[in-house]
């Protein structure tokens, strides 16, 4: 079975992406890492968080971003994504 893309990622810096599931009910960070690409699950209340903190300190958002990521290993942006749309 196929899966089709319904949401294309959003980058907001290089490595860096906001990826809507499928559905567009649930988003993901998608970041790159020195060892590959990780990905974690972005809930409405930190997604707001990191907004407002993005007002006043962008370089602590995109932190924030990274944090919420799992280093989990991934060999390419691709793969990270994919293990994100099946949890």
């Amino acid at each position: 079975m196929t899966v089709h893309r319904v949401y294309a990622a959003r980058r907001i810096v290089a490595g860096v992406y906001i990826q809507p599931s499928n559905d567009g009910e649930r988003l993901f960070v998608i970041t790159s890492h020195a060892d590959g690409w990780g990905w974690g699950a972005l809930s409405d209340a930190a997604g707001h968080r990191i907004e407002r903190l993005a007002e006043h300190d962008p370089d602590e958002a995109l932190s924030e971003l990274r944090w919420l990521a799992e280093s989990t290993g991934y060999q390419s942006k691709r793969e990270a994504v994919e293990a994100a749309l099946a949890s």
